[in-house]
């Protein structure tokens, strides 16, 4: 039902597993933007967030899409860990808009 709500409200696709889920959408302008990946904390350092973040980048480089962009807000419980999640997964700052700060990497 959440998967369906988001959809319908924002436009964000879901994938989700046992262990977490993540949201994203697809821009017009050939960007796949991640808003949001949650993992269950057990699973937290078991690679969890990679995976998905790697099935959204799968399907937005079948679609076509050049660039992943990820967000944080500075606002959040352990922000300073999510900036070092998409910093590992090669992403590298590009903007700060209020307490937004935004990730990008090159899809290949």
């Amino acid at each position: 039902m959440f998967s369906q709500y988001v959809f319908e409200r924002e436009n964000v696709l879901t994938l989700s597993t046992d262990k977490g889920f993540v949201l994203y959408k697809f821009e017009d302008n050939h960007i796949a933007y991640i808003s949001d990946i949650f993992v269950l904390k057990e699973y937290r350092n078991a690679h969890v967030a990679k995976n998905l973040a790697d099935k959204v980048s799968e399907l937005a480089l079948k679609s076509g899409y050049k660039h992943l962009v990820g967000s944080v807000d500075v606002r959040t419980n352990n922000y300073e860990t999510s900036i070092d999640v998409l910093k590992a997964y090669g992403m590298n700052e590009f903007k700060r808009i209020e307490y937004m700060i935004f990730f990008i990497k090159e899809l290949k």
